[in-house]
């Protein structure tokens, strides 16, 4: 910007409302004094614009009144203004000398005096010349009646501002009604002057929730501050190293070096971390200060309370932590206050993914309450807010769309394991479930993370192949060639060359293992899930993997230079090896170490949960404090004395009598307590208390709580104890306006300790019904609080559970079992419905019954226990199994129960016991178990459908679930089954095998085109089934079921033409460079041939033939493969071909591929025991024999389960059964 156009800019700045300024202001001043008013200032601008003193004085002395003084236009400006305008730093000293003292006050019609012009200009001399002068006018307000100090703030000029505010009265900043302070106030903050900010708030506390005049507020602007905190920097160890001694060696050597070291850093980048750590802690202490100032907010309903909540949520979106914690010191309420939307402080971190906002919340006492209170204005519970895409700044920090897909997994699962497990099938107004809008939100972020990893796993494994290549071929053209007459290379007994060989190994096995990690990425399915583990994992592995290739071929390569140069001119292998490690290898690390780092971080560093934790644990009024097992007895929450609380205190014992009556409708006489509650300090709460008979038993706020239910609530366990022991049996029963007791409360939470002791006070609060009529066991269980409903349930009443006392026992029990089938309870489930059988098919209070409730739980049952044989194998003796397998028994028996139910049901009964509902629903998910257990107990379930007239078999069509679908082999009357099943828009059967099946089910195959082939295979088994005349038959929308098939699948076919030519144009080029290599090796054979007879010098030697038959068969296999991937390359790719044709073509080639691999490793390993067969150098055949082992098993690790995959699908018994055990045959089966 040149100086024209800073000087309109400032000059705006003070005539913000004058349009009429033209781009030169010296030029507008002259038109203006064109009117006769001014025309005698004409020549004096003129010098002024040429900043000429001497004839600008001349014509000062010729004037018969003073210039200086007078008006020189229509806007009222002085030849002062103008001349600061200029931006003349020395004609305008001149000038000012010239002034009297009251001429330098002068205002222009805005009210702007010349110093305003020079503040806004930044001319620091002029301003400390015009103050030298006259020390008023720093006083003097300007536009908008601002002071020039808030006047430099709001322009960013740091210098200015501190100037200014030691030399502006502090009695002049706080003389009206805090309009500059609070403006200074904000203006500095925003420009990171928290020395001035800190300063303000010492006089004035409460100004950080003072309007400015903007609408803004201080506290509100530095909670969108995260840089100016310890918690919004990241900085890696070695700037941190840097910016340490940096500071380390100016403090010890203040000289000229220290100096040369600190620009050097500054050169670095890293400088700015030198002020870094001063600005924190003035950040931190004016931070502290504000909360001293929230401490003196007396009225939790009125503007100022508000403006705090707000700026603690704020602050969560930012990430600000030490703001978050700060704040809830000292008001933990601020907890549950809601912003944008209803979403509190912690809804706010998901949605912004600060984990370490999120982390605090590990260590509350009340994290049962935070999470109840969680839900949005939309019905959005904690893991709904988890499946949200974040803010495209947030997660654009992460390298690559494949991380970004990890974090957002990461932040998903870990919100899984925290909030109850009914939140996972909750749904929000939009009916959807967590894991349902997750996948909505996230499919473009899947795709893109799709794209980002074949296209770096494609550039990577070019690479790697052709290091491959070239190390393979090095192996046998070594450095100085081979001994015609031995056969053996003529350096073999230097120690470079056996590094040289040691290197060339390592680098091809590096590229080996790099290449299959890429092939193994390319190939791999990309379902939502891979992102978490499987791909970062193969990708970190492919990185390492191919730097140490690099690396190790640098080496070989040096290695070679100095073998062959090492007497001659040994400078140039030197230049080499400097060139090589400057060159390729440090770029590498500069361009892919970040990326390689933050996958290994994201993959193996610790959890970033609770990562935080430690740094505040204990410091907020809300965190746990343990020592060893036991809760300690005293919680000290403000390590200084509160005189204001103690104060309150000592007035209130002189001032209360002990017959004084409190009126309930006025709680402001519980607010001093309910503070001392908050703050946990319980000998100033007895004190304050005692002054207020009987009040531990009144209503304290508008929600009719007591001290007991506000201590429970907020998780203050040691003074909730000492107010049970104050409270009678009677008192402990008193109900808040949602009709819950504390007791009720507690339940909700894990404060085990609290809920022993209230009922060992009163057991009647068992019994006592709260909110939604529901007792405490059941307000435990659906908060999936498993330690304490087993408590509970054990000393609640039976007979409160049971049906036959009233309906509402009998909702009770029903709930109880509905969430404790949600929460895996099984074991009580079972021994309530053992107790009372009837509940079983009773309806809860949301209309749900244990025949819905396990309808929707397949993982619950064997035929959901998805384990191979080698893995039930390893995990028959581990503990979550044997646990596991006693939960499918426990499941299993309260099938029977339910079964037993059902059995004497008429069909309005059954659809009024959620029967029908729940057979399609267990049909839908494949649970074998419920529909042939129910179909036995009640036949007339065997005829269940839904609103679309769809019953359990073409469910199983629907949703692919063969163990359904095969149950229909079994049926007697299978035909009528087929015949009666159409939907209401006309479909049948072979329709239904027609439509795409959910995602979720494909994605359990490996690849889209093993999905499409399972899609084919379940088209023509119900075509098997139907009559022929199905096939003509057309539903609603007129299509055939072949033309359906057609419609449905056209966008998986597209993409797995995709995925069979992508596999295939990889595999191939890594079978076309293997054919090259060991085509090569034939001719190039180890230790040559004999110039005499053309024969390899080695031929008789076994070692020589095994290489020989290896290489060949290397090369045969590696033919064999390029031929299978080329025939797949140029396939038509109809609908039918992915049925057999493409995937015989693709095991073939994978398997051939694979052999190449493992017989190019053998060839390669039997060169190196040829080439190095003395005893001193054998060892190097043997270690790179084994190392060679690696790329073959990961090779096998990656590769293998696809090809198992497709040879079972393709090959393999086919998953439809017709003569199969019975059901009841599954727990032994999988158990």
């Amino acid at each position: 910007m040149n100086s024209a156009e800073t000087t309109q800019e400032h000059v705006i700045s003070l005539h913000p409302e004058d349009t009429t300024l033209a781009a030169n202001p010296v030029e507008e001043e002259i038109l203006e004094t064109s009117n006769e008013d001014f025309a005698w200032a004409t020549p004096l601008i003129k010098e002024v614009e040429s900043g000429n003193w001497d004839s600008f004085s001349s014509l000062l002395d010729g004037q018969q009144q003073s210039a200086l003084s007078r008006k020189i236009n229509k806007r009222e400006e002085t030849l002062l203004h103008c001349a600061i305008i200029t931006g003349n730093v020395q004609f305008s000293k001149k000038v000012v000398g010239r002034m009297s003292k009251e001429d330098l006050e002068m205002k222009d019609n805005r009210g702007n005096t010349a110093f305003m012009f020079a503040v806004s200009f930044g001319m620091m001399e002029i301003v400390e010349s015009m103050l030298g002068k006259n020390d008023n006018l720093a006083c003097i307000r300007g536009v908008d009646d601002f002071l020039p100090v808030v006047l430099a703030a709001t322009l960013g000029n740091k210098s200015m501002v501190r100037y200014l505010y030691k030399e502006t009265p502090k009695e002049e900043l706080s003389r009206d009604t805090s309009k500059n302070r609070a403006r200074l106030l904000t203006e500095s903050i925003i420009s990171d002057m928290y020395d001035v900010a800190l300063e303000l708030l010492k006089s004035d506390k409460k100004l950080a929730f003072t309007d400015d005049g903007e609408n803004r507020y201080a506290i509100i602007q530095l909670a969108k501050r995260p840089h100016a905190f310890p918690s919004g920097h990241e900085h890696g160890f070695l700037s941190v190293t840097l910016s340490i001694s940096s500071r380390t060696i100016y403090v010890f050597d203040p000289d000229h070096t220290t100096a040369y070291f600190v620009n050097t850093v500054a050169w670095l980048g890293i400088k700015r971390l030198q002020h870094m750590n001063p600005m924190h802690g003035q950040v931190l202490e004016v931070l502290k200060v504000i909360r001293e100032g929230v401490s003196l907010i007396t009225d939790t309903q009125g503007q100022e309370y508000e403006i705090v909540c707000n700026s603690a949520i704020i602050a969560s979106q930012f990430g600000i932590v030490e703001i978050v914690d700060e704040l809830l010191k000292c008001r933990p309420g601020i907890l549950f206050a809601k912003f944008e939307n209803l979403r509190g402080i912690f809804a706010s971190a998901i949605m912004h993914r600060q984990e370490k906002v999120f982390n605090l919340l590990y260590e509350m006492r009340n994290k049962e309450s935070i999470i109840a209170d969680s839900q949005d204005a939309f019905c959005n519970n904690m893991l709904h807010q988890a499946a949200f895409l974040p803010p495209s700044t947030r997660i654009n920090k992460i390298s690559g769309a494949a991380l970004q897909m990890q974090y957002e997994l990461q932040w998903f699962k870990e919100l899984e394991k925290f909030v109850p497990r009914r939140y996972k099938e909750e749904v929000n107004n939009d009916f959807k479930t967590p894991q349902a809008l997750f996948t909505e939100q996230h499919e473009a972020l899947v795709q893109k993370g799709e794209k980002w990893m074949k296209e770096t796993a494609t550039a990577c494994m070019v690479v790697s192949t052709l290091i491959a290549t070239v190390m393979f071929t090095a192996a046998f053209t070594v450095p100085g060639g081979t001994n015609s007459d031995t056969g053996f290379p003529v350096f073999i007994k230097h120690k470079l060359f056996i590094f040289f060989m040691v290197s060339d190994a390592l680098s091809l096995f590096s590229s080996c293992t790099s290449l299959l990690m890429f092939l193994g990425i390319l190939t791999s399915r990309y379902a939502e899930q891979d992102f978490l583990l499987s791909l970062p994992r193969k990708l970190i592995l492919g990185l390492t993997a191919l730097f140490f290739s690099i690396v190790f071929m640098m080496a070989a390569f040096c290695a070679t230079l100095f073998i062959i140069l090492r007497d001659d001119s040994l400078w140039v292998p030197i230049l080499s090896t400097s060139l090589a490690i400057s060159g390729p290898v440090v770029l590498f690390l500069m361009l892919q170490i970040r990326l390689l780092k933050d996958m290994i971080s994201s993959y193996y560093a610790p959890n970033i949960f609770l990562n935080e934790a430690v740094q505040h644990s204990g410091s907020c009024s809300l965190l746990k404090v343990k020592d060893g097992d036991k809760e300690m007895e005293t919680l000290e929450m403000f390590k200084e004395h509160d005189e204001e609380v103690m104060n309150e205190v000592n007035s209130a014992e002189q001032t209360s009598t002990t017959d004084e009556e409190i009126p309930i409708e006025d709680y402001k006489w519980a607010v001093p307590l309910i503070r001392l509650i908050e703050r946990g300090e319980w000998r100033s709460f007895k004190s304050l208390l005692d002054c207020h008979p009987g009040a531990h038993a009144r209503q304290i706020n508008s929600q009719k709580e007591t001290f007991l239910h506000y201590a429970v609530i907020i998780g203050e366990v040691h003074l909730a104890k000492h107010l049970l022991e104050l409270m009678s049996p009677e008192d402990v029963e008193l109900k808040d306006e949602n009709e819950d007791t504390a007791f009720a409360i507690v339940a909700e939470s894990d404060m085990m300790q609290i809920a022993r002791m209230m009922v060992g006070k009163n057991e009647n609060l068992l019994c006592i019904r709260g909110r939604f009529n529901l007792l405490p066991v059941v307000k435990a269980a659906c908060e999936g609080n498993q330690v304490m409903v087993k408590y509970l349930y054990k000393i609640t009443p039976k007979e409160e559970l049971g049906p036959e006392t009233s309906p509402e026992t009998s909702q009770n029990g029903a709930r109880l079992i509905s969430e404790s089938i949600v929460s895996e309870m099984y074991d009580i489930a079972l021994d309530l419905l053992q107790k009372y059988p009837k509940l079983a098919i009773a309806l809860d209070d949301l209309g749900r019954n244990s025949v819905s409730m396990l309808a929707t739980r397949p993982l619950a049952f064997p035929s959901g226990f998805r384990h191979g044989l080698l893995q039930r194998t390893v995990h028959t003796f581990h503990q979550k199994y044997i646990l596991r397998t006693q939960c499918m028994s426990e499941v299993l028996e309260i099938l029977k129960i339910i079964g037993s139910q059902l059995a004497v049901l008429d069909q309005p009964q059954l659809k009024e016991a959620n029967a029908y509902s729940a057979m399609t629903n267990a049909s839908q998910f494949g649970i074998v178990e419920f529909v042939d257990e129910l179909i036995k107990s009640n036949l007339d379930l065997l005829y269940s459908v839904d609103g679309n007239m769809r019953g359990v078999f073409p469910h199983a069509i629907l949703y692919r679930q063969e163990k359904v679908f095969n149950l229909i082999y079994e049926m007697k009357n299978k035909k009528t089954l087929i015949r009666t099943a159409r939907d209401t828009a006309d479909n049948n059967l072979l329709h239904l095998a027609g439509f795409i099946t959910p995602s979720s089910r494909t994605n359990k195959l490996s690849g889209v085109a093993l999905q499409i082939q399972r899609e084919l295979q379940w088209f023509d088994e119900v075509e098997r089934l139907v009559p022929p005349r199905y096939l003509r038959e057309r539903n609603n929308e007129g299509y055939t079921p072949k033309d359906l098939f057609t419609k449905e699948h056209v966008d998986m076919v597209k993409e797995a033409e995709k995925w069979m030519k992508e596999t295939a144009q990889a595999c191939m080029l890594v079978a076309t460079l293997i054919a090259t290599m060991v085509f090569t090796a034939a001719f190039t054979v180890p230790g040559g041939v004999d110039s005499n007879t053309g024969k390899p010098v080695f031929i008789r030697k076994t070692i020589f033939m095994v290489f020989i038959v290896t290489d060949a068969l290397s090369f045969f296999s590696s033919c064999s493969s390029i031929v299978m991937f080329l025939a797949i390359l140029t396939s038509r790719y109809a609908e039918r071909d992915f049925l057999l044709s493409l995937p015989r073509k693709m095991i073939i080639g994978l398997t051939t591929l694979f052999f190449s691999i493992d017989s190019m490793m053998a060839a390669f390993s039997a060169a190196l025991f040829i080439l190095l067969p003395d005893s001193k150098s054998i060892w190097v055949a043997i270690l790179c024999s084994l190392l060679g082992g690696i790329p073959v098993s990961l090779f096998v690790m990656l590769q293998f389960p696809l090809l198992v995959d497709m040879f079972i699908s393709t090959y393999g018994p086919t998953i439809f059964v017709k003569k199969s055990n019975r059901i009841l045959s599954y727990l032994n089966r999988y158990i």
